[in-house]
């Protein structure tokens, strides 16, 4: 443990959370959602994109990053310790309680993302179908640019959760020893790569659902940025 390095780290993570694009992008797709609520809502492709808006909801409601602050604020007294060869002296470390729920905040939203990029991959195969027929082509290339910009920012934010959590882990292993708690390694995993679908998953789920010849998802986004940038027409989309 790195006291002052994790510190920086975590505080640079927090900026990264609140700044982070995805919030913008949610906006967006709520009011796209709102909109043609009753035109589309029984419609599978609108379904899957309210899907993707609702989990998108749920991450920015966790609030991950007051739950950094706290923990923030627990190594930040360590940090103002000076500096002593006096082993008596008695130091306060963040609580078994504060880093355990920091770790589970941080599994809960890798959880959720896994589900955002699934919901998405499904969305973008109905847009693909519905505009091959030809229907609703101005809700669909919007739908199509949304979630091509969302599963962006996304990929972002998970490489911020999974380099925090490695920070946190240590912490959380030290604050169960101190308080002689047991650490089961099955509730807290070293890293949280298992919660995320790889990139050539997603890329095979839309490669098998394509006509053989067309790969729209190597490397991953091409199809949606492909399918969004052959269309001038949503410069003039008007969000109302």
């Amino acid at each position: 443990i790195h006291v002052e390095e994790d510190w920086n780290k975590i505080q640079a993570a927090i900026k990264q959370y609140d700044n982070a694009l995805v919030w913008q992008e949610m906006a967006i797709l709520s009011r796209i959602c709102y909109r043609y609520k009753n035109q589309l809502r029984r419609d599978k492709h609108y379904q899957y994109l309210k899907k993707v808006e609702r989990l998108t909801r749920r991450l920015y409601n966790l609030k991950m990053n007051l739950t950094l602050t706290d923990f923030l604020a627990g190594i930040a007294r360590l940090k103002e310790l000076p500096k002593s060869t006096d082993w008596n002296q008695t130091i306060e470390v963040p609580s078994c309680t504060l880093t355990e729920l920091t770790a589970q905040q941080l599994q809960c939203s890798a959880s959720i993302i896994s589900k955002i990029q699934e919901a998405i991959t499904q969305t973008f195969i109905y847009i693909c179908t519905q505009l091959s027929m030809g229907l609703f082509i101005q809700f669909n290339l919007l739908a199509a640019a949304i979630v091509s910009r969302l599963r962006n920012c996304l990929t972002e934010m998970i490489d911020m959760i999974e380099e925090t959590y490695k920070i946190v882990y240590p912490w959380l292993r030290m604050s169960k020893r101190v308080q002689e708690k047991s650490f089961l390694i099955a509730d807290f995993p070293p890293d949280l790569k298992t919660y995320f679908n790889s990139s050539s998953t997603i890329t095979r789920q839309l490669n098998e659902y394509l006509p053989p010849g067309d790969t729209y998802l190597a490397p991953a986004n091409k199809g949606m940025e492909h399918t969004t940038s052959q269309s001038p027409m949503l410069e003039s989309i008007d969000l109302g």
